[in-house]
C-alpha cells in the first residue's frame, strides 16, 4: 500500500513506545562474542566460532535500520548527522582506549608485537582496518605472527556500512513508496553481495579478500536491514496488543518454531563450519549462519505472541547472558589485542592457560570500559564526559585520585602509542630469516643444479640403473615452503650442491606443479625432499600424487617433512599425521620428522612458532640430511 509520505509508518506515532528495546537481543549477541572469542582463543574447540561476527552483522544491520526508520516514525526524518555522532559516540571511545593501551604495552615488549604498527594504529583510528589489510596482502586465516588489531576489520566494516547505509536508505524512502519495494532494496545488495564473495573467490582462491570486503561481506548487514523493513510496526511497537497486526495462528507458530530451530541451529554450524573449506564456507556457510541469526530475530519482535516467542525472549534474556551481551562491545574489542600480547609475553605457555588468562582479563576490562568509559561518553556526550572527568579533580579523596590516576593513564598511554609507532620494526622476525633465506638461494646458496642430466624431450629413462650416491646434495632436490626458504644456507651446509626450490605461501597443490614442471624438464633429483606442511594440509590422495610424480621411469626415494606450528594452525597436525602413516606404508618414503626434533623446543623458532631461528635451522637441515642419508641407501640397495 503506497505511504502518504517518504517516512511514515505502518503504526502512528502516538501508538508508540520510544524506549523500546528488543527483548533477548543482548542474549543473542552474547552467544556471537562467545562463538568468535572461543575460535580465536581455542580455534580447535570451536572451528566455525568464526560465524559470531556474521550474527554480529545481521543483528547490526536490522538495528540501525530499525532505529532510523523509528526515528522517522516520530519526527517525519531522518537527521543522519546526528545518526553519525551517536555512532561515534558509542564506538570511538573504547576504541581510543584500546589502541592506547595496547600499542603501549606492544611498545614494552618491541619485537614482532611492533611489526606494521604504524599501519595498524591509522587504519584502527580511520576504520580501514578490512581494506589496509586487504592491501598489505594479511591473511586472516594464516597468522602465525598475529598482528595486534586483526580483529577490528569487522569494526571498520560496520562503521563503513553505518556511513553508506543510511544515506541509501533515505533515497529508498523518498524514491520508493511501498515497503514491499522497499525491502527489495536491501534483499538485491544482499544478493550482489553474495554473489560477489562467489566470485571473487572462485577467481583469485583469495578467502582473506572476501572475508575482510565490504563488497563481498555486506549481505548479513543487508540480510537484516530487510527484516527491519519487512516488519516496519516491529520497530515502534504499540502500547497495546490491541493495536498490534492479527496474524494467522499458523503463521505465527511457524515464526517461533522458526526461531527456535534457528537457535539450537547455530551451535551445530559453530561446530561444522571452517575456514578450511572455503569453497563451503564462502559465502554459503556465512550465508547460513545470517539467516539462522535472521531466523532468531524475527522471532523477538514484538508482533509475534504466545508463550514460545516469550519463552525464547526470556531465554536469551537471562542475566549472565544480558550482562555479556551488553559488554559485547568491548570484549569483542579487546580479546584479540590482548591474545596477541600474550602470543608475544608468553611463548611458551600452555595455550589453554593464556586462552583462560586472557579471557578473564579482556572480561573484566570490557566491563571496566562499560562502566567508565563507553557509559559516561554515550550518555554526555564527549565534551560531557570530559567536563566530568576533570571536575573529578577538584573533588577530594577517592575522586580525586582516581581521577589523577585515569589521566596519567591516558598519558601514559598516548606516550607508548607514540613510541610503538616509532619504534615499529620494518618486518618481523618470520619474515627477517625467510628474507636472509631468499637472499642465500639468489645467490647461488642453496640453489646449486641436481646433477641428474637434463631428459631432453622429458621422456622417462628406460630400464633399471644402479645408483651411486653422491657425497652431497648433487642428487637432490628440495622442494618447500617459507620453511625451507629460510633454512636455505644450513641446507646448503649440510647438503652441498642440493636444489632448493622454495617459495613463500606455497601449498601443497603448489608444490605439487612445481615438482612437475622439473619432473618434465628432467631437473628432478634422484631423491626429493618435500616440506610442505605450514601452508595447507597435506592429505593421504595428495603423497599419492606425488609418488606418481616422482615416478617417470627413473627409481627415486621421496623424503617427507613434517612441519611445526603452534595449535592454531589445526591443518599442520593432520599434515604431520598423514606424513607419518605414508611413510610407515612405503618403502619409496623415508621421514624427516622436523615436527618432532623441534617440539617443546620455542627457542630453536622466531615468534610465530614456525619459522626456525638460526640454531632451529642447522637441526632442520641436518633433520633434513640424515633422512637423505637413508633414502640414499634405500636406493641404492634397491637399484643394487
Amino acid at each position: 500500500m503506497p505511504s502518504p509520505t517518504p517516512f511514515s509508518s505502518a503504526v502512528a506515532p502516538h501508538d508508540g513506545d520510544p524506549r523500546f528495546r528488543l527483548r533477548g537481543l543482548d542474549g543473542l549477541r552474547a552467544l556471537a562474542v562467545a562463538g568468535v572469542v572461543l575460535f580465536h582463543l581455542w580455534p580447535g574447540g570451536l572451528p566455525g566460532g568464526l560465524i559470531g561476527v556474521d550474527v554480529f552483522f545481521v543483528i547490526s544491520g536490522y538495528l540501525i535500520t530499525a532505529l532510523l526508520l523509528r526515528e522517522a516514525a516520530y519526527t517525519d526524518r531522518m537527521r543522519l548527522p546526528q545518526f553519525w555522532m551517536r555512532r561515534l559516540r558509542r564506538l570511538v571511545p573504547a576504541m581510543l582506549v584500546c589502541v592506547a593501551a595496547c600499542a603501549g604495552l606492544a611498545a614494552l615488549l618491541g619485537g614482532d608485537a611492533l611489526a606494521g604498527m604504524p599501519r595498524q594504529i591509522l587504519s584502527a583510528l580511520t576504520y580501514t582496518t578490512n581494506w589496509t589489510g586487504i592491501a598489505s596482502e594479511h591473511d586472516y586465516f594464516r597468522q602465525t605472527s598475529p598482528e595486534l588489531f586483526t580483529n577490528f576489520w569487522s569494526i571498520a566494516v560496520e562503521e563503513q556500512f553505518y556511513l553508506l547505509w543510511p544515506v541509501v536508505l533515505v533515497l529508498t524512502c523518498m524514491l520508493v513508496v511501498t515497503w514491499r519495494g522497499r525491502r527489495r532494496v536491501p534483499a538485491a545488495l544482499a544478493a550482489a553481495s553474495i554473489l560477489a564473495m562467489a566470485v571473487v573467490l572462485w577467481a583469485t582462491g583469495d578467502a582473506t579478500r572476501v572475508y575482510y570486503g565490504l563488497d563481498t561481506h555486506a549481505f548479513g548487514l543487508m540480510l537484516g536491514a530487510a527484516l527491519a523493513l519487512s516488519i516496519p510496526w516491529s520497530m515502534y511497537p504499540p502500547s497495546s496488543e490491541a493495536a498490534l497486526p492479527n496474524r494467522p495462528g499458523a503463521a505465527n507458530a511457524g515464526r517461533i518454531l522458526l526461531g527456535w530451530l534457528s537457535l539450537a541451529l547455530l551451535v551445530p554450524a559453530a561446530l561444522l563450519l571452517s575456514e578450511a573449506q572455503p569453497r563451503i564456507l564462502f559465502p554459503w556457510g556465512l550465508l547460513a549462519a545470517s539467516l539462522l541469526a535472521l531466523g532468531v530475530i524475527q522471532c523477538l519482535l514484538p508482533d509475534v505472541r504466545g508463550i514460545g516467542a516469550e519463552g525464547l525472549r526470556r531465554l536469551l534474556s537471562i542475566r549472565p547472558l544480558a550482562w555479556v551481551g551488553a559488554r559485547s562491545y568491548g570484549i569483542y574489542l579487546w580479546h584479540w589485542p590482548l591474545w596477541a600480547l600474550a602470543h608475544y609475553a608468553m611463548p611458551g605457555a600452555a595455550p589453554a592457560v593464556r586462552g583462560v588468562l586472557v579471557l578473564a582479563v579482556t572480561v573484566a576490562v570490557a566491563a571496566a570500559s562499560y562502566r567508565w568509559v563507553e557509559n559516561p561518553v554515550r550518555r554526555r556526550g564527549f565534551g560531557g564526559a570530559l567536563a566530568d572527568l576533570l571536575g573529578g579533580l577538584r573533588r577530594p579523596g577517592r575522586c580525586q585520585a582516581a581521577t589523577a590516576l585515569a589521566l596519567t593513564a591516558g598519558l601514559l598511554g598516548i606516550a607508548g602509542t607514540a613510541a610503538a609507532w616509532v619504534n615499529a620494526p620494518s618486518m618481523t622476525e618470520a619474515q627477517r630469516v625467510v628474507a636472509e633465506g631468499a637472499e642465500s638461494v639468489a645467490r647461488g646458496g642453496g640453489g646449486g643444479a641436481s646433477s641428474e642430466p637434463p631428459a631432453g624431450d622429458g621422456s622417462p629413462a628406460e630400464g633399471p640403473e644402479a645408483y651411486v650416491p653422491s657425497p652431497g646434495g648433487e642428487d637432490v632436490t628440495v622442494v618447500g615452503d617459507s620453511v625451507t626458504l629460510a633454512a636455505a644456507p644450513a641446507l646448503e651446509a649440510a647438503l652441498p650442491g642440493a636444489t632448493v626450490d622454495a617459495e613463500v605461501s606455497r601449498d601443497v597443490p603448489a608444490g605439487l606443479e612445481a615438482l612437475e614442471r622439473r619432473r618434465d624438464a628432467g631437473r628432478l633429483g634422484r631423491i626429493v625432499v618435500v616440506s610442505l606442511s605450514t601452508n595447507s594440509e597435506m592429505t593421504r590422495e595428495q603423497i599419492d600424487r606425488l609418488l606418481d610424480v616422482a615416478e617417470d621411469g627413473r627409481m627415486r626415494q621421496v623424503v617427507l617433512v613434517t612441519g611445526q606450528a603452534p595449535p592454531s594452525l589445526a591443518w599442520v597436525g593432520a599434515s604431520n599425521a598423514a606424513v607419518r602413516d605414508a611413510v610407515g606404508g612405503s618403502d619409496r618414503l623415508v621421514l624427516a620428522d622436523w615436527a618432532a626434533a623441534s617440539d617443546g623446543r620455542p627457542d630453536l623458532l622466531v615468534s610465530d612458532g614456525v619459522h626456525p631461528q638460526p640454531a632451529g635451522q642447522e637441526l632442520y637441515a641436518r633433520t633434513v640430511a640424515d633422512a637423505v642419508g637413508q633414502a640414499k641407501s634405500e636406493l641404492q640397495a634397491a637399484s643394487g
